[in-house]
């Protein structure tokens, strides 16, 4: 392990813009339990390509565990100063947004990316999903229709509308969004909880 550290820490000095390695250095890091150069190496890796989710998701991963969920959004609001047009990166801070109960900072972001690409079905499902936790739901059914409209395989389109249709207590209709989940992703482990709790 630690030699596949210093070959990639090699790699780095030939290329520092080479975000992989640094996402690569930082799951060494993890395995090495070096928790700190983890973080440090996964938030590099997102600044350098915010198109790469995997840091982001592995840096939150361990800021869970060390009870800092917060910390993440620190990384994602800087590197959103550099990137403040980047659909993946807004969609990111968005989704932590809704995570913290800030709704409607959640659902500013939503519309910035559909200003910014009218045809972002992601940008739908943001702010439906802001607008459901907000108890928008005229509006929130509206834009979760209009992402699907979009991408009809949009599997967050199809989740969230499972959540919408709970919501207004439509079970039935639940059931066929999260079944409609499982089709496109047999793996969905929150498509899998749902049908669970609703008898399949």
């Amino acid at each position: 392990m630690n030699r596949a550290l210093d070959f990639c820490q090699k790699s780095v000095k030939i290329d520092s813009y080479y975000a992989e390695v640094f996402e690569l250095i930082g799951l060494i890091n993890v395995r090495l339990n070096q928790v700190d150069n983890a973080r440090k190496n996964f938030a590099r890796a997102f600044m350098i390509n915010p198109n790469l989710v995997e840091p982001i998701n592995d840096l939150t991963r361990l800021n869970i565990q060390a009870g800092q969920p917060g910390e993440t959004l620190k990384v994602l609001e800087v590197a959103l100063n550099k990137y403040d047009d980047n659909l993946v990166l807004l969609e990111q801070v968005a989704r932590r947004y809704i995570d913290m109960g800030r709704y409607q900072a959640a659902q500013d972001i939503g519309s910035k990316m559909l200003v910014i690409d009218p045809k972002a079905a992601q940008g739908y499902v943001i702010r439906g999903l802001a607008e459901l936790r907000l108890k928008k739901l005229v509006q929130a059914n509206e834009d979760l229709q209009q992402a699907l409209m979009i991408d009809p395989k949009n599997i967050s389109s199809y989740s969230a509308l499972g959540e919408y249709y709970l919501a207004t207590g439509d079970h039935a209709r639940a059931r066929e969004a999260y079944l409609q989940v499982l089709q496109l992703d047999p793996n969905n482990s929150v498509a899998k909880a749902m049908l669970g709790r609703l008898g399949k």
